[in-house]
């Protein structure tokens, strides 16, 4: 098998090389249509990315564009607002990056076509600052209401003494008034918050904490502690407050005096507008006290200003707002108060803020007191408890209302509110205040003064003794009460005398303190308050023109004996002729008084009688008990 190999015989091939070159032709062709497509496709995917670019782009630009306009719209609201300075810094700088937040939200879910990380977190930041925008305008609108409303309560001293004491603060320090700064912010539900930043604030701080050491410089102790100097607002909860308080002098933030006689007085207004309501008003649009609820007439003698003559003298027909009238208008409205206040939300802290704002009233411990015309605990319900009827003068005696300290009853089984008597106690106080406001205290309508001829009257009208003289003696009896003294000299005053109780006794030696006496010397207040000491608070007391006023002298029985009354009117008058005929008067008065009980004793003789023909026993006692009376009358005039 040696040998066995051998060189082939060598083939020519004349095609190869023209199916290499068609392969190889047919490869670049290949590869070049490749290129070619990949080119086409790479141009065409560049040509979509330039207009997506463009179209973020105009989204991008519209957004900002958009969100510029509302910042510089909200910037310029601001500044008309009257923010400036650090507030206005502050504000811009917090809103700028909120503007940022909801910009950089607003590109995401624009350029989105899906879902994608964050997706509803944008979406809710969207909405609340859609929420945001919307509202922001009316809330400093309310904001810009609610710090005139305050300046305004500040300036006519309306602020209540409970009211929020770091918004007081927050006042003071916007309005330059304190030292300290504002500083505003958006929240992250969109809200805004301003801090106030003062010395102030520290201050409230440490008082409410009760830490009030403060050591000397330089003495060893304990270290001063550190206490917070800011106070932070959520201003849309105060804007919120402002707007829908059911309160309208109570809210967290500001806290108002509710002045209950202003309040009827603008009530009474109101129904005077209706004619179906004006009857329920006690006075006019003017203010004045309504015709129906004034007094009659009184005749009114007094000196005469526009006189050098000491004894000149001057007569005014006055009417005065009469008390006795107005009860039944007072008792109404204080009731429709008492439903109102008590029914408020926070009411009982309106109640107490009104009660510790008033001037008149007084705090002892859990109780409030308040002085009113009246005595024994009790308001005047009469226009005699208030004025002498014939000065017109207030007369002085008052007493104390007294009020307890506010509680809600929680275990009341029935409608009463209050614990104890702090209702009724309320009510009362809300009747002054209704008294106050009808014109109980202040209102009078007087005529044109004209002058008082008292020489013409002194010769001429014998009547005026005959008539104050026969209302002494026709008072059953032979004595007079206080009130009945005071009731006949209402009607009648003689030469202008005038009837003076206690306390405008005590005024009238008061104003004479600083006089010079008779010998010369001053009147001092210890000789004031002398003669103060020596007259009786139950007494009363008679003057006229310049005498010296004298009281009336008392019986045992704390009466006044006629006979001595009539005495006291008697030397009112000066010169014989006079007293002789008020001596005149008197007698006549006496004579006709002796008269009517001498047949009055007749008659009582006679039913005893006749009682006793009729075996009625109870007749016969009740005449024989009339018969004592009458002649024990009878005894004492004599």
């Amino acid at each position: 098998m040696a040998g066995a190999y051998e060189n082939p015989a060598q083939i020519v091939d004349t095609k190869s090389g023209q199916m290499i070159g068609a392969a190889l032709a047919s490869i670049g062709q290949s590869i070049g249509k490749g290129i070619e497509a990949k080119s086409k496709a790479e141009s065409k995917a560049f040509a979509q990315y330039e207009k997506v670019k463009q179209q973020n782009f105009k989204i991008d630009t519209s957004i900002d564009i958009n969100l510029s306009k509302q910042q510089n719209a909200m910037y310029q609201n601001l500044e008309k607002e009257g923010y400036v300075g650090v507030e206005l810094d502050t504000m811009k700088d917090s809103a700028d990056a909120k503007f940022k937040q909801y910009g950089d939200a607003l590109k995401r879910t624009s350029k989105a076509t899906g879902d994608y990380d964050g997706y509803k977190n944008d979406l809710n930041l969207i909405q609340k600052f859609d929420n945001f925008i919307v509202k922001n305008q009316d809330v400093f609108g309310s904001l810009a209401a609610f710090d005139e409303d305050y300046n305004e309560n500040i300036k006519t001293g309306k602020l209540s003494s409970d009211t929020n004491p770091e918004m007081k603060i927050f006042n003071g320090v916007s309005n330059k008034a304190l030292k300290g700064n504002v500083t505003w912010a958006i929240n992250d539900n969109f809200e805004w918050e301003a801090t106030v930043n003062s010395e102030n604030i520290n201050d409230l701080n440490r008082t409410r904490s009760g830490y009030l050491k403060q050591p000397f410089d330089g003495e060893p102790g304990e270290e001063m502690r550190e206490f917070k100097g800011s106070y932070t607002f959520n201003m849309n909860r105060v804007a919120e407050a402002y707007n829908t308080s059911e309160n309208p002098f109570n809210n967290a933030f500001m806290s108002t005096k509710a002045n209950v006689e202003t309040i009827i007085r603008q009530e009474s207004l109101k129904n005077n507008k209706n004619e179906n309501t004006a009857n329920l008003s006690a006075i006019t649009n003017n203010g004045d006290t309504k015709e129906s609820y004034l007094t009659p007439a009184i005749g009114i003698i007094s000196d005469d200003p526009n006189s050098e003559d000491p004894r000149a003298r001057v007569r005014q027909e006055v009417q005065f707002a009469d008390v006795g009238a107005l009860n039944d208008v007072a008792t109404r409205q204080a009731d429709q108060q008492y439903n109102y206040f008590s029914n408020l939300p926070a009411g009982i802290n309106t109640i107490i803020d009104m009660l510790e704002d008033d001037s008149a009233v007084q705090r002892k411990g859990n109780k409030f007191t308040i002085t009113v015309p009246g005595a024994d605990g009790k308001i005047a319900t009469t226009t005699k408890g208030v004025r002498n009827l014939n000065s017109g003068k207030l007369l002085g005696e008052t007493t104390e209302l007294e009020i307890d300290f506010p509680e809600y009853d929680e275990n009341s089984s029935n409608d009463e509110l209050f614990k104890g008597d702090f209702s009724d106690q309320l009510k009362e106080y809300f009747k002054f205040k209704s008294f106050a406001a009808n014109g109980a205290y202040s209102y009078s309508k007087a005529s044109k003064p004209v002058e008082y001829d008292r020489i013409k009257l002194e010769e001429s009208e014998e009547t005026s003794y005959n008539d104050l003289l026969a209302k002494v003696f026709s008072v059953e009896g032979g004595s007079l009460t206080k009130d009945q003294i005071t009731d006949i000299f209402a009607t009648s005053s003689p030469d202008g005398a005038l009837i003076m109780s206690y306390g405008e006794m005590k005024e009238d030696i008061n104003a004479n303190i600083g006089n010079t006496q008779e010998d010369g010397t001053t009147f001092t207040k210890e000789e004031a308050q002398q003669e103060i000491d020596n007259i009786n608070e139950d007494d009363i007391f008679i003057t006229q023109g310049d005498k010296p006023p004298v009281a009336f002298r008392k019986s045992k029985n704390g009466t006044y004996d006629k006979n001595i009354v009539a005495t006291t009117i008697r030397n009112l008058f000066t010169g014989e002729a006079e007293q002789g005929k008020a001596d005149t008067a008197i007698k006549t008065e006496s004579d006709k008084n002796i008269s009517s009980l001498n047949k009055k004793i007749a008659k009582a003789q006679a039913d005893i009688e006749k009682a006793k023909r009729q075996n009625i026993q109870s007749a016969r006692i009740t005449a024989e008990e009339e018969l004592k009376r009458l002649q024990a009358q009878l005894k004492q005039i004599k």
